[in-house]
């Protein structure tokens, strides 16, 4: 046989590899396919041009905008109700004024919290943004020491 081998004796139940007489042990017998350790592949690059890598814009394009969205909803939502509140304050009604104060002052940190996680996240970054400045002028706290400061400022 060629190059040593024994070709189907070295097969057979008997035959020990090594045995010193110069046969080399054939490859199915030194390792069998279940003994093997798989083959380490190394990752072939594609053939053809590289694709071009997304553009901030296509990113930004796959993600959502409904959480800035939502947050202008809240800030929105925050100003109808310092506008009702108002109204129901100018007709005698404070208790309910009141409590649409309160109520509109969760509602305003609210939706300038999650304005500020759309700006973070960009998520609907503008719009977050905008949320958070309406949502900040919205707020009956910050809308009476607004209108307190411009009392002083602008002469009557």
């Amino acid at each position: 046989m060629a190059n040593g081998e024994r070709g189907i004796e070295a097969l057979k139940p008997n035959y020990t590899p090594g045995r010193g007489d110069g046969a080399r042990t054939p490859r199915a017998i030194r390792q069998s396919a279940t003994d093997r350790a798989p083959r380490k592949s190394s990752p072939k690059p594609p053939r053809g041009p590289k694709p071009a890598k997304p553009t901030r814009a296509e990113r930004a394009g796959r993600r959502t905008i409904l959480v800035g969205v939502f947050a202008l909803a809240l800030a929105l939502g925050a100003v109808v109700l310092v506008s009702v509140g108002i109204n129901l304050a100018y007709a005698d009604e404070f208790a309910q004024s009141s409590r649409l104060a309160v109520f509109a002052i969760v509602v305003s940190i609210a939706g300038f919290l999650v304005g500020g996680v759309a700006v973070i996240t960009g998520r609907g970054r503008s719009w977050g943004a905008v949320a958070m400045g309406v949502s900040l002028l919205a707020n009956p706290v910050v809308l009476t020491q607004l209108i307190g400061w411009l009392s002083h400022v602008i002469p009557t």
